[in-house]
């Protein structure tokens, strides 16, 4: 799969098939996701598989009651250590720290596709529970819950145009290129 068709492709998915995901894949996935980029290079993720159908009760009742992860058959938690980025940048490197996570996370989505894995980023959460449930140490951040599985849906939400999106050399300015270059431009992303 080419990289904008993935992009464009990738959507949260709340509906999965009853199949197992092999954890193999899984590891593939995340080998690839830590190719990320991240502030000072200093990678400061940490993930959470989480397969027991216990625990993805648990988190889906800490995910604010979300019940419909349930039927994802995996869990990846993404934590945050933060430190080494504190350390570096300083009040900044919070901010640093937890925008690395987000990377790394779109990147883990993006990874699932190759496998034909739907995904979804769940940011709604309880993090004393999450941190409970797994025994998450309290110096570790929880960032997020993305569940993993082959979908059961095909349902894709319409995204806003970059001419609501886009300013040019200014907050504002939305005055894009000729209409019909940009027009050009979108119809060939979407072939």
């Amino acid at each position: 799969m080419q990289l904008l068709e993935a992009i464009k492709e990738r959507c949260s998915v709340r509906k999965y098939k009853d199949k197992s995901v092999k954890i193999t894949d899984v590891l593939e996935i995340l080998d690839a996701a830590k190719e990320a980029p991240s502030s000072g290079n200093l990678q400061n993720w940490r993930f959470v598989i989480v397969t027991d159908e216990e625990k993805r009760k648990e988190i889906s009742v800490a995910c604010l009651r979300q019940m419909w992860m349930l039927e994802a058959p995996v869990h990846v938690v993404v934590c945050n250590d933060p430190h080494e980025v504190i350390d570096e940048y300083e009040d900044r490197g919070k901010k640093y720290a937890v925008q690395n996570c987000a990377i790394v996370s779109q990147n883990i989505m993006l990874a699932a596709l190759e496998h034909r894995l739907g995904s979804c980023f769940v940011a709604a959460f309880d993090d004393f529970a999450i941190k409970r449930i797994l025994r998450i140490p309290d110096d570790i951040d929880v960032e997020a819950v993305i569940t993993l599985g082959y979908a059961d849906e095909d349902e894709h939400e319409k995204k806003y145009g970059l001419e609501i999106l886009t300013f040019v050399n200014e907050f504002g300015n939305s005055k894009l290129p000729d209409k019909n270059i940009v027009k050009d431009v979108l119809k060939r992303l979407k072939k």
